[in-house]
């Protein structure tokens, strides 16, 4: 059933809740071109339970699901097992748009291994709020991942200045002031540093981070 390999594959997707950047619904494009990535584990964002599921239904993954918000949440799917999840929101309860964490636990029948995935998508229009709901994030997987370790997946809705020309900055900052959200500051990509996290693309990413 599981063909022996010498990596596992792993994508993350914000879903847009289903659109293009033309609010055009564009779910069955997304469901097609993330049938033909041959992930072996997918963790998405602003998806539907019903979307994550038909998906999972046609690789013949599991799914696991972790509404956020209206109707709207994450999901990850797997081409192997899972042993245990666990989902938890990580918003102040007073805030009107709810953010969620899902954690899963897979077991890899060819490596005989555990590996422990989680996925979130942060608050997008303030910086205090980003870094309110990744620390309780971190704290929730510290006690629920394990002591081997976890790989994090999601939309943090964060940035590194270095990652950005000047020209893209620029557009970057009148697309910030033309929504009226707090002006972008680098706490949420420090924090996760100094909790021991490696950004995968800054690791072995190729192109351009943004």
């Amino acid at each position: 059933m599981y063909e022996s390999r010498q990596t596992i594959k792993l994508i993350t997707y914000n879903l847009n809740r289903g659109c293009n950047s033309e609010l055009e619904d564009c779910r069955v494009s997304q469901q097609e071109f993330i049938s033909k990535t041959n992930a072996d584990v997918i963790a998405l964002q602003l998806t539907t339970e019903r979307f994550a599921t038909d998906l999972a239904i046609d690789l013949g993954f599991t799914m696991n699901y972790a509404e956020a918000d209206n109707g709207f949440g994450n999901a990850i799917l797997s081409r192997f097992p899972v042993t245990n999840h666990f989902s938890a929101t990580i918003s102040e309860s007073w805030h009107p748009e709810q953010r969620s964490l899902l954690l899963v636990h897979v077991t890899i029948p060819t490596y005989l291994v555990h590996l422990a995935v989680a996925v979130t998508h942060l608050e997008n229009s303030k910086e205090s709020m980003r870094t309110s709901q990744i620390t309780k994030a971190v704290s929730l997987l510290r006690e629920h991942a394990g002591q081997d370790g976890h790989i994090l997946c999601g939309d943090f809705n964060a940035i590194r200045f270095a990652d950005y020309s000047t020209e893209m900055w620029s557009k970057f900052l009148k697309f910030v002031e033309e929504r009226e959200w707090d002006p972008r500051e680098e706490q949420v990509c420090t924090y996760m540093r100094e909790c021991g996290y490696l950004d995968t693309f800054l690791e072995v990413g190729q192109g351009e981070p943004w």
